[in-house]
């Protein structure tokens, strides 16, 4: 019998113009005949040196994933605004199994997965308007062409990133096959970066790095349980603890470019957020890297998203102190221990009171930027530096300055609110002890520290971050923002407040509850874990957790009472 044409059969069969069954390691002619059997060897294309499939036997056939040209999505408009803006309709995926073999990578296919992602997850104007991003912002986009070249060299890392890939448009496409493939390559790439850090020279190889980076995009976009709330954002904290953890050991003089400081930068943002939900210092979250690549790069000006993580990572360390504090509030029974614990909550709300002031600073610089940029031409005069210029003009901004703007009303939110209960708190304590302490701290804050205004601009923006020009870059750094502002009206009972409803409508869109839902809430139970105590009900006492998290609760003084009252030669000055 004649092959076709195009017949992938034995050297010998197409010679002979036989049926050839492709048989490996040889077809039935040649084991009848006992001939030798050759295949044509087939060359891929890659961005490197051309990749040879070799002959493999049956036994060990290599799983494959394939195109299927029968399921074509929707054409591809040609809107500035649109999602799908690739050069090609992309064409879906099927997986045969999960299992990758290293014979695959850089295939055609593999491609067209990476081409695919990188189309859907950068805003708009990082595929098609480059110069966007060349201001002195510090764009923290730019860190992925980095860590893009960083994962090609490494099987590992090239699996973290088929995960995300796999992971994020099957979110997009509503495909659980995707997630179901994706969850399982995620589990080789963990186990695979877990083992590569049992070695020493692990920690040094940037795709070490590169591939934590991708495990913790990938707990952002996945598919958390329907009755639960997931464990996305624990298991998140634990991909930026691993990430510090590795620049840590690598040590600041492993950063020798500009672009290894940006990857560095974007790490420490990661540890700073995660420090603030935590409440506890993270790795990273010191000036001590700073101030080593200033020393190394002096020529090189900080941008702004430098100064301001420089800033964020100087809250989590306060945060805890005032935690320390209230425990130990709780416990004092003598007027020695009373008088050090006032005292040192006049140096801690000093030091936050300098971190509040480096924020409003940040924020004035911020403010000539965005003068300096949006077009001014349709009003009579130029604004005032006033916040609320940030919150008027930042969508004309790019979306990595956008986000920059967010994280600074994130930071001030949190900020400004744990100052004002800490105040109030260590007030309403000293004034209940029968050992009276003049404990003088600023109650209420002044009007400039108020978080009223940066909660509002949140609510008022957020829907930016879900614009289809945004990227599914944008779904990834909403939940951390909108989680401050939702926080803030929750735990002031202004569950009904317009600006809440407007947070509540933006996460009823498609887009939000596909890709920022579940982790928001999840990031709720991650932050208050003493409140929820293993509670993964979908709707959890959310105004409780919130003021718990605030530091809204009453002190307990039953116990100093009771040893006042046991023992009154403890309190001088006092008689009961």
């Amino acid at each position: 019998m004649v092959g076709k044409a195009h017949s992938k059969g034995c050297r010998r069969c197409r010679r002979h113009k036989k049926g050839c069954d492709g048989g490996r390691p040889r077809c039935g002619q040649c084991s009848k005949l006992n001939t030798e059997c050759i295949y044509e060897v087939r060359d891929f294309i890659t961005h490197g040196p051309a990749f040879r499939d070799s002959v493999c036997s049956s036994s060990k056939k290599a799983a494959t994933l394939q195109l299927e040209s029968s399921e074509e999505p929707s054409p591809a408009t040609s809107s500035p605004g649109s999602l799908a803006c690739t050069s090609r309709p992309a064409q879906a995926l099927s997986f045969v199994s999960p299992v990758l073999d290293a014979r695959l990578e850089r295939t055609a296919m593999e491609m067209r997965l990476e081409e695919s992602f990188w189309m859907q997850y950068l805003p708009y104007e990082c595929t098609h308007i480059p110069s966007a991003l060349e201001d002195g912002s510090g764009s923290s986009l730019t860190v992925w062409s980095k860590l893009r070249d960083q994962a090609m060299g490494s099987q590992t890392a090239r699996l973290a990133f088929r995960a995300t890939a796999l992971m994020s448009l099957g979110r997009l496409r509503t495909n659980r096959d995707y997630a179901i493939v994706a969850t399982r390559i995620y589990a080789q790439a963990l186990r695979q970066v877990n083992n590569a850090l049992q070695r020493s020279d692990a920690c040094h190889d940037p795709a070490t790095l590169a591939a934590t980076r991708f495990l913790a995009l990938f707990e952002t976009f996945r598919v958390g349980d329907s009755t639960e709330v997931s464990s996305q954002a624990i298991d998140w904290q634990n991909h930026v603890h691993g990430m510090s953890r590795i620049i840590e050991i690598r040590g600041s003089e492993k950063v020798t470019t500009l672009a290894d400081w940006n990857v560095i930068t974007d790490a420490r943002q990661s540890a700073a957020v995660c420090g603030i939900i935590l409440k506890r210092p993270v790795g990273l979250a010191t000036r001590e890297w700073s101030r080593t690549f200033r020393g190394m790069h002096d020529h090189v000006a900080p941008s702004l998203r430098e100064n301001l993580v420089d800033i964020m990572a100087l809250i989590p360390n306060i945060l805890d102190q005032q935690n320390r504090l209230y425990a130990r509030m709780d416990s004092c029974v003598t007027a020695d221990e009373h008088s050090k614990i006032a005292e040192d909550c006049m140096k801690l709300s000093a030091d936050a009171l300098r971190v509040a002031e480096l924020l409003l600073a940040w924020e004035k610089h911020m403010l000539q930027f965005v003068l300096g940029k949006v077009d001014l031409s349709a009003i009579d005069k130029a604004p005032e530096l006033e916040p609320s210029v940030l919150s008027t003009y930042c969508r004309q901004l790019n979306y990595c300055e956008f986000d920059l703007t967010a994280q600074f009303w994130f930071a001030c939110v949190m900020m400004f609110t744990r100052l004002a209960v800490f105040h109030e708190n260590a007030q309403t304590w000293n004034k209940s002890m029968p050992f009276s302490y003049p404990l003088s701290l600023p109650t209420p804050l002044p009007e400039r520290f108020a978080p009223a205004p940066y909660a509002a601009s949140i609510a008022r923006n957020a829907e930016h971050f879900f614009e289809p020009a945004a990227g599914l870059w944008g779904a990834e750094h909403a939940p951390i923002c909108m989680a401050a502002a939702s926080y803030y009206f929750a735990a002031h009972g202004l569950q009904t407040s317009a600006e809440m409803r407007l947070l509540q409508s933006v996460l009823s869109s498609p887009r939000a509850r596909a890709f920022s839902l579940s982790f928001l809430r999840s990031l709720a139970v991650a932050a208050t874990p003493e409140v929820a105590n293993g509670n993964a009900s979908r709707d959890p006492d959310r105004e409780l957790m919130a003021q718990t998290w605030f530091g809204m609760r009453p002190i307990r003084h039953d116990f100093a009472q009771d040893a006042w009252i046991l023992a009154p030669g403890l309190w001088p000055d006092h008689t009961p």
